[in-house]
């Protein structure tokens, strides 16, 4: 083993990094007070796993920077050979995509219903609905519409909920009578 002074040897950062590990740098602090075939063995087989282990790490990572670099690649070749719908060309030139067709979406305006006339669209049908009390069509409105319960519509209301399912019961009874079973609905709705 060629013999170096500790000054020299920590001018190399892999020996620095080596020689920092107190189990390394007694190793070598005995090889150099003993320098016998013992203590060069030992020495020699701690620097032979440091060396082992640094060398796997950096193709581990030289590995990984390959693969991202190679797999950044594929996804822009992916990108250009499958570009979106709307940002394909229109034109040779290119300046005009599919996108620059589209209306924005502020202009599209929506406006909830609050009532049950507002989602009723057979006249037959509003015209029945339109002889119910107004208390049945919230009722009705509350149950169909917004999706709340018979119990949900008595705590709100603050009654029972047998008050409220009468009241159904009575809203749809006379919504059947006018409309004759339905079938004058079905006539209509087509």
């Amino acid at each position: 083993m060629e013999e170096f002074s500790e000054q020299e040897l920590m001018k190399d950062p892999f020996m620095r990094r080596f020689l920092a590990d107190e189990e390394n740098y007694r190793l070598f602090k005995n090889y150099q007070q003993m320098p016998t075939e013992e203590t060069a063995v030992s020495l020699n087989n701690k620097f032979q796993e440091e060396l082992k282990k640094v060398r796997a790490i950096s193709y581990l990572s030289k590995s990984i920077h390959y693969w991202a670099v190679d797999f950044d690649k594929k996804q822009r070749k992916y990108s250009e050979r499958f570009t979106a719908t709307l940002d394909q060309p229109l034109d040779n030139d290119g300046d005009y995509t599919h996108k620059d067709n589209l209306q924005s979406n502020k202009e599209i305006s929506y406006k909830p219903a609050t009532s049950i006339e507002d989602v009723i669209q057979n006249p037959s049908l509003m015209k029945v609905v339109s002889t119910l009390t107004l208390r049945q069509k919230n009722i009705l409105f509350s149950l169909f519409v917004l999706g709340l319960t018979e119990n949900e519509i008595a705590e709100k209301k603050g009654v029972s909920q047998q008050v409220i399912s009468k009241s159904k019961q009575k809203a749809l009874k006379k919504l059947r009578g006018e409309l004759n079973g339905g079938n004058d609905l079905c006539r209509n709705s087509g």
